[in-house]
């Protein structure tokens, strides 16, 4: 946790907002600025200052933190960007201001100062003249932040506190960028933003309000993504009690703790699980043969590589050359699979295997995928082109690439393979506290239990 002199102060210079930042101590004899960082944020608007404030603020403490650990290097660099012209340039916003929460320029704001008046007229007069007076170009940006205002009006009043709960979103969001992958940052922003529809400020945020609002999100959302929505957040609130320099909310307030989360029962639910194909390596040589038809090596080649692992589709699309053995696959971790396992190589593999190898331009057993995916995901366009296939063959929405896995797994069972045994092989993890693991050997087994009608193709 930083230390709390570390101080900072938004103030106005003739109406332009201006950020001031107090150097620790211990770290001054590094900086140009000795004891404090002004910068003029060149606005006279309120909440692009604050979201500007929200940048530097988090970008002065990442480089406290970075010059206090020693890296010399990175502390430079982070001190060029820090007085780049172009620091404030699009590339380096992670929440772009939003122009409608300029509620009003100069006249309009002459029209509603005050709350009292607010609540006099009423708000649906105040929305009714506005119709009339705001220009049709402007007209939607200006009403949508009209009703903002009023929200934050109406628990002004209530509660007493006006204090967005996505204050110290960009704060949060940089710090994070170096713990957490692209996907799971923008996930984190997501969660924070659909909160907020319901929970616009701080205050509003209590344990009996969260609770029921996690209770009618179920059938909404999956259980899994309501959990992610409950870990983000729960993230986001330590962070505004441990990780600013003021706390804005009661350090005993938790209100996203002991929230449970409800499996949803329902028929309609239970359906939704993916099935393995139907008719098992019947439908594998079909789908061997329409990838064929349409020429799609890759997809080919995608197909034989799972029917013979039952690997995951992220798995098989990242699988580099150099994790091929003679006698086995090795798959690294990742976030699907904590531990690295290895698959034995299956006799009918081997040559197709050894194919794909000689061929791969890329380093990549499954050459040449080019992810359109902002993740960098390889296996999100050969994914779709598998979708648009099955499709084709008449399979219906239970059925998916993950079907195959589904399959290699039904037909080890349907040939008396141990369950321990298969999850080792397809990367399961054996929640069985006597379980250490599955030799090699029986692994051998059980994969050549893989048997395809291949005379068919």
């Amino acid at each position: 946790m930083l230390k709390k002199s570390l101080t900072h102060h938004l103030y106005q210079n003739h109406r332009t907002w201006t950020f001031r930042f107090r150097w620790p101590e211990d770290i001054r004899d590094d900086l140009e600025e000795k004891y404090e960082l002004h910068r003029t944020l060149k606005t006279i608007h309120l909440d692009e200052a604050m979201n500007k404030r929200d940048l530097l603020l988090s970008f002065c403490k990442k480089l406290v933190i970075t010059i206090r650990s020693g890296d010399k290097r990175e502390s430079e660099k982070l001190r060029e960007q820090l007085h780049s012209p172009e620091f404030f340039s699009k590339g380096d916003m992670l929440i772009t201001p939003d122009k409608n929460q300029e509620y009003f320029d100069d006249t309009k704001l002459d029209k509603f100062k005050t709350f009292q008046q607010l609540i006099d007229e009423g708000w649906a007069d105040i929305i009714k003249k506005a119709e009339d007076k705001f220009n049709p170009k402007e007209k939607a940006g200006r009403l949508n932040a009209l009703k903002q205002l009023e929200v934050l009006t109406k628990n002004a009043l209530v509660y007493g506190n006006t204090a967005p709960f996505d204050i110290h979103l960009q704060e949060w969001l940089v710090i994070r960028r170096d713990q957490v992958t692209p996907k799971t940052l923008e996930d984190g922003r997501l969660s924070v933003a659909k909160f907020k529809e319901y929970f616009p400020t701080l205050e509003t945020v209590k344990r009996r309000l969260v609770r029921e609002w996690f209770d009618n999100q179920v059938g909404v959302y999956s259980p899994d993504r309501l959990k992610k929505f409950k870990q983000h957040l729960q993230s986001y609130w330590t962070f505004l009690k441990e990780g600013m320099d003021h706390m804005l909310v009661d350090e005993d307030a938790e209100p996203f703790k002991g929230i449970h989360i409800k499996e949803n029962n329902n028929s309609a639910t239970k359906l939704n699980g993916w099935l393995p194909f139907p008719n098992l390596g019947i439908d594998m040589v079909r789908l061997l043969k329409g990838a064929s038809a349409k020429e799609d090596q890759q997809l080919v080649n995608l197909i034989i590589l799972d029917m013979y692992t039952g690997m995951r589709i992220e798995e098989a699309c990242s699988l580099a050359v150099e994790n091929i053995d003679t006698e086995y696959i090795c798959v690294p971790k990742s976030k699907t699979t904590p531990e690295m396992r290895k698959i034995p190589m299956h006799s009918m593999l081997a040559e197709p295997l050894l194919l794909m190898v000689k061929e791969s331009t890329d380093g990549y057993v499954i050459s040449g995928l080019v992810s359109n995916n902002k993740y960098g995901i390889r296996s999100d366009p050969i994914g779709k082109r598998f979708g648009r296939l099955k499709s084709s063959l008449g399979f219906g929405p239970r059925y998916v690439f993950h079907s195959i896995k589904k399959t290699v797994t039904t037909i080890m069972e349907k040939a008396d393979v141990r369950a321990d045994v298969i999850l080792d092989i397809v990367g399961h993890k054996n929640t069985s506290a006597t379980h250490v693991g599955s030799s090699m050997q029986r692994q051998k087994d059980a994969i050549e239990k893989l048997v395809y009608p291949l005379d068919d193709l």
